[in-house]
């Protein structure tokens, strides 16, 4: 059975815990905050950007490239104490690339980094912050379109976390390029200024832009809401644990005192015989 001195030193280090959780909890909780902004803020973009979709056509490409590989674009996230988060997405590519042949690798995220590192694949990382920015993206995903345009990656995917809710993130693979024939169609009726192709392809970069930034802000969000509900759960332990401890403390104590009172009424009956 623990000491007193044992529970004052396990008290201290929960508290110490709960100090370091409570502030990364307040930490998640502003970048959230932030990035759900960014994200209902960039979804108008985003959503005029699909209006502009079925006059898009798909640009022409070589396809006579003989090292042609499909691209595979890993959106990991930097940080770990994010719940199972890491582990989830980290676990499906690896299963979802085990399936496969022959294919390039892109990863962004440090922590997704080190995992594919130890698991000994070839791929290029970009790094990305927490929260993301068009100008901190612009090299991926300028990177990830040149590939696919030169012919050099006839199919682009991106696997991440699907934001679903703050208490749920899903792994999922979608195909970024090329665009679904089904939800892309030609129009005849548009007019072209200044001429067809260069309007297309101008519109195809920026619908595959928007998209593509799109999946890299849900990842954020997603990564950031599985940090914030580890941490809330965190701290909501430490304080379990803390009242815990301080209601055994304080039995301790009231016990030091009541073997004192009955060893001092003991010692003085003893005297008072004697």
């Amino acid at each position: 059975m623990a000491s007193l001195e044992q529970l004052k030193k396990r008290l201290r280090s929960v508290e110490l815990t709960k100090q370091l959780t409570n502030a990364m909890k307040t930490a998640s909780s502003a970048k959230y905050s932030k990035i759900n902004k960014l994200n209902l803020a960039y979804s108008k973009y985003a959503n005029e950007c699909e209006k502009l979709s079925s006059c898009v056509t798909d640009i022409e490409r070589n396809n006579s490239v003989s090292n042609a590989k499909d691209c595979y674009l890993i959106v990991g996230y930097n940080r770990g104490l994010c719940g199972a988060y890491n582990y989830d997405l980290h676990s499906f590519s690896a299963e979802t690339l085990q399936a496969l042949n022959d294919f390039s690798l892109i990863v962004t995220g440090k922590n997704a980094v080190n995992y594919f590192t130890e698991k000994g694949y070839d791929f290029t990382h970009f790094e990305t912050p927490d929260v993301p920015n068009i100008d901190s993206a612009s090299p991926l995903l300028n990177e990830i379109y040149s590939l696919y345009a030169s012919g050099q990656a006839p199919n682009v995917y991106v696997i991440y976390q699907s934001f679903i809710n703050t208490m749920t993130q899903k792994p999922v693979v979608k195909k970024l390029l090329p665009f679904d024939n089904e939800e892309i169609t030609s129009s005849d009726n548009v007019l072209w200024l200044p001429d067809k192709q260069s309007v297309n392809r101008d519109l195809h970069h920026k619908l595959f832009l928007s998209r593509a930034f799109k999946i890299l802000i849900e990842g954020a969000l997603g990564a950031q809401a599985a940090t914030l509900m580890a941490m809330r759960t965190a701290v909501d332990h430490a304080n379990d644990t803390q009242t815990k401890l301080n209601i055994e403390i304080q039995k301790k104590r009231q016990s030091a005192v009541t073997t004192s009172v009955i060893e001092t009424s003991s010692g003085a009956s003893n005297s008072e015989e004697v």
